[in-house]
């Protein structure tokens, strides 16, 4: 190795411990500015850098003054016609400076007021000639505080596909980046997104067990008798209804039953117990109770009372015929009881012509969701359970079941039980 360049080398590993000494000693603005170093790899001209490559063209010129052959000129950054310990302070204070500006702000494109869900849409915005990449903002609030979502991006558009269920906004702004760092935000633009329309359904009737009774009297039976049991309560806004159905054997038909949510002469009372019988001449109310002709799936009398039952508990639901009027014909009652407290809810009577005699020799339990859903998987899940009907107080009971289950809404599950009772699920993922 030459002598001269041991001694260069020296003079590097000199000055770049006092260059980190002056940088960790020195934190005022210096009395003058290095415009963008002194050069760059390969003898280049200023790269706008002041790093180690402007130390070593310093380190060669340290020392001298006009007359030397290592005079630098650049280098007497404080002019004194000498390259000296001020003008390596001034360096140091300086390093890694660059001469560079940061990129101008682009513009946002207006990506369009208002779309359907699902929508697809392209968000743009102006090119700026300084900016080597872009960063992309998108946000559910017009301060940028929820929802961010940021997006690196060297192009100047973006592509987006949005689906939502409630009205959406989101907001937009793009900022351009270069080395030196990056632009102000630009304009912030916004959309708006819409949920489309989606038609309704109502599941109507979900489940059905139809009973036969073969041993049917000549004039009918004059007591229908039966236990519910609701397992699963699938809460007071949804719109179940579990019922006993029967008919007349000369005349129309009718059904009592519990429901989740109901309406009283037009007013909300929430769950309900509800007897029913279809083409029949008027009705009288139990204590608490309506009564109220109806329409719509055929012509009729109901009679209602508010009526709070409790998940897991066991209802028994008769009906009873209770005597005839002037002109023979027939009054028909129903009473509801909760066999765990013997506690006992009359809720009113039906008259029908005397020409229907009494009850036929069939009935069904069924569950139904009067309400509207967007889709079958989104009825809510309930569970109930009917126990074996029974006729005349217990003195006949039916030989024959048939299930069914419903067409609109097939999530549905009948469990036979060993008594010819039945267990209904029916909703959700069913």
């Amino acid at each position: 190795m030459r002598r001269g360049d041991k001694k260069t080398k020296q003079k590097y590993l000199l000055l770049t411990i006092i260059l980190f000494t002056c940088l960790f000693i020195f934190s005022t603005n210096s009395l003058a500015l290095i415009p963008g170093g002194f050069g760059s790899a390969g003898g280049g001209p200023p790269d706008g850098v002041v790093d180690f490559e402007d130390l070593m063209i310093f380190a060669m010129a340290y020392g001298s003054t006009p007359s030397d052959a290592n005079w630098n000129v650049l280098c007497d950054i404080y002019p004194d016609d000498k390259i000296d310990f001020e003008d390596l302070m001034i360096f140091a204070m300086h390093y890694w400076e660059c001469e560079c500006a940061l990129p101008s702000p682009s513009t946002l494109s207006d990506p369009g007021s208002s779309l359907p869900s699902p929508a697809t849409y392209t968000v743009s915005w102006s090119a700026v000639s300084e900016a080597t990449s872009y960063v992309l903002q998108k946000s559910t609030s017009s301060d940028f505080n929820s929802g961010l979502q940021e997006y690196p991006l060297t192009d100047t558009s973006k592509s987006f596909s949005d689906t939502v269920t409630t009205n959406t906004t989101y907001y937009y702004r793009v900022a351009a980046i270069n080395d030196c760092g990056q632009s102000v935000w630009s304009n912030v633009e916004d959309i708006e997104i819409t949920p489309q329309a989606q038609e309704q359904i109502t599941p109507g009737g979900m489940a059905y067990i139809w009973y036969d009774w073969p041993q049917l009297p000549s004039s009918g039976f004059y007591n229908f008798d039966v236990l519910l049991t609701i397992n699963v309560d699938p809460g007071v806004q949804s719109a179940y209804y579990w019922a006993h159905q029967f008919g007349f054997k000369n005349g129309d038909g009718g059904y009592m039953g519990l429901q989740t949510n109901g309406f009283m002469q037009g007013e909300w009372v929430g769950k309900m117990a509800i007897f029913s019988i279809w083409d029949a001449l008027e009705a009288e109310p139990g204590p608490g109770a309506t009564c109220e002709s109806f329409t719509g799936e055929g012509e009729g009398w109901s009679c209602r009372i508010s009526y709070e039952w409790i998940e897991g508990h066991t209802y028994r639901l008769l009906i009873w015929a209770v005597g005839v009027d002037e002109q023979e014909n027939e009054w028909w009652g129903a009473w509801i009881i909760d066999t765990s407290t013997s506690q006992e809810t009359y809720i009113g009577k039906i008259r029908v012509p005397g020409s229907w005699q009494w009850l036929d020799d069939s009935s069904a339990v069924w569950v139904e969701y009067y309400g509207q859903v967007y889709d079958c998987d989104s009825t809510p899940y309930a569970k109930a359970r009917f126990e074996q009907p029974t006729a005349d107080d217990g003195n006949f009971m039916p030989q024959k079941l048939t299930s069914i289950i419903g067409t609109t809404c097939t999530n549905a599950k009948i469990t036979l039980l060993g008594n010819q009772g039945v267990s209904f699920e029916t909703g959700g993922s069913l």
